[in-house]
Order: C-alpha cells, then structure tokens, then sequence
C-alpha cells in the first residue's frame, strides 16, 4: 500500500474515533469542481516560505529586504499565518531564479521555500527539509567528477543536482552538489574515504548557511541557546577542539580541524611536546634568600699626601647629587 495512502487512512481512523458520537454515518462530502484557470495559473507562480524556527521579525523590513536581496519589484509577499508567508511572482523566470538559488537568508535566519503543491493547505507544508548547495574538497583530480561527487554527498540527503566548477577562474576543479537535507539532524562535517588502499579525508563546506549551533551542528540556533548540550564557554575558546565550527561556511575559505589532523597542517601538537625544560644551574649560582639585607662591610679609604679621607656613602643613602670626578696625574712616591 502507498505510504500516502496508508497515511490518510490513519488520520481518518484517529479523526473518526476522536469525533465519537459527533460523526455521523454520513461519508465526507466530495466536492470535485475543478479549481479556476486562473487560480492555478496564479498559484503555478507561488511559493510559500517560512523562516527557521519561527523568529520574531518585522514583515515590512522582511519583506523589503527579500526584495532586495532577489533584485526584482515583480513579487508579492504576503503573510499565511503560523510564520508563513506567501510569496507570488509575476513571472516563470524570476520565480525559478529565486527558488534554483535558495536558500535565502534574513537577518541570518534560514529562509525555507517551497513550490506550491495542488489541494494542500498552508499548515501541510513540510519545511523539515532544505536544499543547500554543498562543495566537496579533497577529491583526487582525476576523481572529481559528477558520479563520484553523487556518492559522496548522498551521504548528506537526497541529491537533487551535480556540478563541476573552477575555482576562482583556477584549473582545480571543485564539485558541488544541491542536496535536500534534513534540518532536524546535524550537519555532516565531512567523510572519510578509502581509494585503492588510500585514505582521504573530504570536507564539506555549506553555500549560504544561517547561524548554527557549534556544540550540536543543527541549524536554526547557536551554541549559547542549545537545549541539547549546555553551553560550555572554556570549549568555545578552543576552537579546534569543537566539533563544529565557521569552517563550515563555504564564504569562510578554511580546512576544518578534521582536515588538518588528518594531514598533520598546522597540527599543535600536546603541551608536553611543547614545553622546553628549565636549564639547570649550578650550586655556585644559587642564590640564598635573607629575612635581612647583609651588612655593608666598613670601606677603607687610604690617604694620599694628607689629604682628607673620602666619607664612603652610606648603602641605605640615596645619591642625590655628586661633584664632578677631576682627573690628576698619578706621582710615585719617593
């Protein structure tokens, strides 16, 4: 039996035993009139969007800011109700742009649209899913292609499309595929691949990611409003240590921890490893500590030629001024 199927007959079974002695034997009224020709026309360039975990938002700045960032005046955005917003173009083309180039983000919140799906009402909409465009690093030259890429990101979600790009006008290829992903699972950081016999570490990097949490790597909050893992700020400075990070961004440009300690790039290595042992010294260089300064021991000053005895300064005297030292030549004595 269809999955669907079962699924309504479920729903109907729950509905008429919740409804008691309110259902009557009367079957569920069948209306099949066919929809207007312009209704479906209009709704064929409809989508229906919702933001992520259902932030409070200004709709005007929401709705002034989509437009923007899609660069057309041709659309209406409307508000469905429950965090939903209806979203209708003027044209195929603009409509598909902006879909084909989803998702969208608002004030860093994941922006989720879907097509518009005949007989199904605004709160039947399933946004558990997003399509993100992910890049895969690491792949051998000669292994980055399409059939390759597929494999590797069907372990992320549904592969919708692949893609073989030049990076930054470069010859090295990096492949990229759209995946429709699950937002109630963490992100997949990478995998772990075996070539003939060589193991290579890939990292995933993610096209327009909204905030996400480090500790958890689910989307739609940060590690600070985690319900799953309590927000542990001495791990936030040890950046290398979470599993999670900004290097999932694909703006960002940066290996993830994996990458370097697969590879030894950068890798720090343990604090024994890095401390340098004290040189040791020996016993004439020890030097005793005293509750009391040591005595000064009295200067001699010989006299030469009758002359006055030089009053030897006192250790505990500060200097304030001196008198200018006169050289004299030095005369044997007889």
């Amino acid at each position: 039996m269809d999955r669907k199927v079962a699924g309504d007959e479920f729903r109907l079974s729950a509905l008429y035993n919740r409804l008691g002695r309110l259902w009557s034997e009367q079957p569920a009224q069948v209306w099949d009139e066919v929809a207007p020709s312009h209704k479906i026309e209009e709704c064929r360039l409809t989508l229906v969007g919702k933001i992520l975990n259902d932030p409070s938002v200004n709709f005007l700045a929401f709705q002034n800011t989509m437009k923007l960032i899609w660069r057309t005046d041709l659309v209406d955005i409307s508000q469905g109700g429950a965090s939903l917003y209806i979203v209708k173009f003027q044209t195929e083309q603009v409509k598909q742009r902006v879909l084909e180039n989803s998702p969208w983000l608002f004030a860093n919140h994941l922006v989720i649209l879907k097509p518009w799906r005949v007989n199904t009402p605004l709160h039947c909409y399933d946004f558990t899913t997003c399509e993100f465009w992910v890049q895969v690093f690491g792949l051998p030259l000669e292994r980055c292609t399409e059939n390759m890429i597929s494999k590797v990101v069907a372990h992320i979600g549904r592969v919708v499309v692949v893609r073989i790009e030049h990076k930054d006008g470069a010859k090295l290829k990096v492949g990229k595929a759209r995946v429709e992903m699950d937002l109630q699972k963490p992100l997949k950081t990478g995998l772990l691949i075996k070539v003939e016999g060589k193991n290579l570490w890939l990292d995933f990097r993610y096209e327009r990611l909204s905030h996400y949490c480090y500790s958890y790597g689910k989307l739609g909050h940060d590690a600070m409003s985690c319900k799953d893992f309590p927000y542990d700020e001495s791990k936030m400075d040890e950046k290398d240590s979470l599993l999670y990070g900004s290097w999932l961004k694909a703006e960002v440009r940066a290996h993830s921890p994996f990458w370097r300690t697969f590879y030894d790039e950068n890798h720090p290595r343990d604090a024994a490893d890095e401390s340098i042992p004290e040189t040791p010294q020996p016993p004439s260089a020890i030097i005793p500590v005293q509750d009391s300064p040591p005595a000064v021991p009295e200067v001699q000053v010989q006299t030469n030629r009758g002359k006055q005895p030089m009053d030897a300064p006192d250790c505990n005297q500060i200097i304030t001024s001196a008198k200018p030292l006169q050289w004299q030549p030095m005369v044997e004595e007889a």
